[in-house]
């Protein structure tokens, strides 16, 4: 069950308000995951992402972007977001779009090193575009996972001093071959603090965790977070700094152009 989507599409980071909910609601899988998935909507991001991805028998690769989402206050595209590539010196320039709409369809387009021409990217499958990455979606609540997906609260653990809940999640009609995930989140910031991805026969593929947290304006967010692949041996370290949360006034920039 384990998302594929494309390591250079790092668009979506988790930041958090602060909302209490109920006695009931907490124990509501369903409620939990809901808050989790409301907490950034309507908020303006900036922030920038340094990667290192390293793998036994290989050089690490470094990565650098500067990412900004937007949500417009009109029209039929709900967000829109940039990213920039600063780092590798080659894919200084590139830059990644994409708009997601009020329908729950998607756009995505970059331009292409060198050249510059703007690539249209929206055909492309989940499976191919994340390859071997990670992805902050990854720590992300979707419409579809509520909805097609079974719920249960199976724990709880402590986290960076949070006390976390644990919900299991499976696909309603799920195949031989569909696996699981396990979410690890604190309640009362509604944000997701570590994820266990499972393949069908319960061995742990990948596993993510936020080790450290920070705020801006009351606001909770990641400051680090690190990934390990374990069929793969490979292993990410993410840390995000510079970040914002004014509006963004520019709405021409999310605009996708070439050259």
């Amino acid at each position: 069950m384990q998302k594929n989507k494309i390591l250079s599409l790092i668009t979506f980071f988790i930041i958090s308000t602060i909302t209490f909910l109920s006695a009931d609601d907490i124990h509501n899988p369903k409620s939990v995951l809901t808050e989790v998935m409301n907490r950034m909507a309507g908020i303006d991001q900036t922030f920038k992402i340094d990667m290192v991805q390293q793998q036994k028998g290989k050089p690490d690769v470094k990565r650098q972007f500067i990412s900004q989402t937007h949500w417009p206050e009109e029209g039929d595209v709900e967000k829109q977001i940039r990213m920039d590539y600063l780092f590798p010196k080659e894919m200084k320039g590139v830059i990644f779009w994409e708009h997601r709409f009020l329908d729950r369809s998607y756009k995505r387009w970059r331009t292409m090193p060198v050249t510059g021409k703007l690539q249209d990217l929206s055909d492309i499958s989940e499976n191919k575009m994340k390859g071997n990455g990670f992805q902050f979606s990854d720590l992300e609540v979707t419409p579809e996972l509520i909805e097609t997906h079974q719920h249960q609260i199976v724990g709880n653990e402590l986290i960076l001093g949070k006390n976390t809940l644990i919900i299991e999640i499976q696909k309603k009609e799920k195949s031989k071959r569909d696996g699981k995930m396990r979410l690890w989140i604190d309640p009362e910031n509604n944000i997701i603090l570590k994820v266990i991805f499972y393949n069908h026969r319960d061995r742990e593929l990948t596993v993510i965790q936020c080790t450290e947290l920070g705020t801006v304006d009351d606001l909770l967010f990641y400051k680090m977070i690190k990934v390990e692949n374990k069929k793969k041996k490979l292993n990410i370290e993410i840390k995000l700094s510079e970040l914002s949360i004014a509006r963004i006034t520019d709405s021409q920039q999310f605009i996708p152009a070439g050259k």
